[in-house]
């Protein structure tokens, strides 16, 4: 077995640690749309910033004060969950951009893996009425395509809340084959439930090229698969 290779950029995200990244933010949306929920948010009308703040809160709440509610979401494998913390863009000609949310991964770093690009990046996007698939894409999901992060990692999060419109991942697929092209798209995945039985959101995975994108030794960045979470205000807080 080649050990080096495992110690090189891209380096492959831990599908279990994937998978409870994906649970524990599950979770955490549904108890911040609790009704006098102690984060003291209301999704319905708060900002976009003030949503993923809320969010950040419950996730550390959860990974530092509470018994392990999600398998694998533990300070044995994940050391934080950073908001908007400054890393560089592959290319080293940005140094200052912010992912919305990055869960740093404490027990699979790899020998020389520089802490600042490795871990589980997720940007974070509102969805309503002015503000729709077009824009999660392009000031989004793209930041993923053309190396401004997430650049040394084989796979990434992104999250819609979505309020007062009815735009679902079907509707983002779609979108994503007629702008193959534009987007790197390589594969557009099924629509399923997310992995967390509380959770009424769907999901979708879509796997991107990275054309002139490199990692942190110089090898292609190659492609990067991007799990969706699409996360719904609840109704009756609208």
């Amino acid at each position: 077995m080649d050990v080096t290779a495992k110690r090189t950029a891209p380096h492959e995200v831990p599908p279990g640690l994937l998978r409870a990244a994906e649970a524990v933010l599950c979770k955490a949306w549904e108890e911040i749309q609790e009704p006098g929920n102690a984060i003291d948010c209301n999704p319905s009308t708060a900002l976009e910033d003030e949503i993923t703040f809320a969010l950040q809160r419950r996730l550390l709440d959860t990974l530092y004060g509470e018994p392990k509610a999600i398998t694998l979401f533990s300070k044995e494998h994940f050391s934080s969950v950073e908001r908007g913390a400054e890393v560089p863009s592959w290319d080293g000609k940005s140094i200052k951009k912010k992912p919305d949310l990055v869960f740093r991964l404490s027990s699979t770093r790899p020998y020389r893996a520089r802490h600042e690009v490795y871990g589980i990046f997720a940007e974070c996007k509102l969805i309503e009425p002015g503000k729709g698939i077009d824009l999660y894409c392009k000031e989004g999901l793209k930041r993923y395509v053309i190396g401004e992060y997430g650049w040394s990692m084989q796979a990434a999060l992104m999250l819609a809340y979505v309020r007062k419109c009815d735009t679902t991942p079907k509707n983002l697929g779609k979108y994503l084959l007629r702008r193959q092209e534009e987007f790197s798209v390589l594969d557009v995945g099924a629509v399923r439930p997310c992995c967390e039985d509380r959770c009424e959101g769907e999901a979708i995975a879509t796997k991107h090229d990275r054309p002139g994108v490199a990692a942190d030794d110089g090898r292609p960045s190659g492609a990067i698969q991007v799990t969706h979470l699409w996360l719904f205000v609840k109704v009756s807080q609208n």
